[in-house]
């Protein structure tokens, strides 16, 4: 079997094309999954509670950037532990990569996955990309529940 053949042995036909907010459309489209578009024109979803964004950034717009945030937030004097979580996930994992910041108040962690995509891609691979930035997000948020269950966190909210 070549590089460049389905396992039937047959060639991929799959075209390289620029990336656009209308191919992520019918990608997400091609799922039935449901989503919006923002007053800026980014689009974004719910996935297992967890809030995602699809971003194409860059200066000619090659950049496939795709953020969730985790679907709850601690108190401000968990930020420095939560800090160490996400170092630890980011020691072991190529992606997503977590960040944990302080937002009004709130420590929150957001789970970033991007590619460059200067040369284009096939609607294959922007499929993957995005099936691949939502699992692994959702791997990594399950992760840190782990270390902060729900019921735990309602009650640090309340002291």
């Amino acid at each position: 079997m070549g590089y460049f053949t389905k396992p039937d042995g047959s060639l991929l036909t799959s075209e390289i094309a620029p990336l656009s907010n209308e191919r992520i459309q019918a990608c997400l489209d091609s799922h039935d999954w449901h989503y919006r578009i923002d007053y800026d024109g980014d689009i974004g979803g719910w996935w297992d509670g967890h809030w995602f964004y699809f971003f194409v950034r860059g200066a000619e717009r090659e950049i496939l950037f795709v953020q969730g945030r985790w679907d709850r937030g601690l108190g401000s004097a968990q930020l420095e532990d939560l800090i160490h979580q996400v170092n630890t996930w980011n020691a072991d994992h190529l992606w997503p990569k977590l960040a944990a910041i302080d937002r009004d108040d709130n420590a929150i962690v957001l789970a970033s996955f991007g590619v460059n995509y200067a040369h284009g891609l096939t609607d294959a691979q922007l499929d993957e990309h995005l099936r691949g930035a939502i699992a692994t997000s959702i791997e990594a948020f399950n992760w840190l529940d782990t270390f902060y269950p729900a019921e735990a966190a309602a009650a640090r909210d309340d002291d």
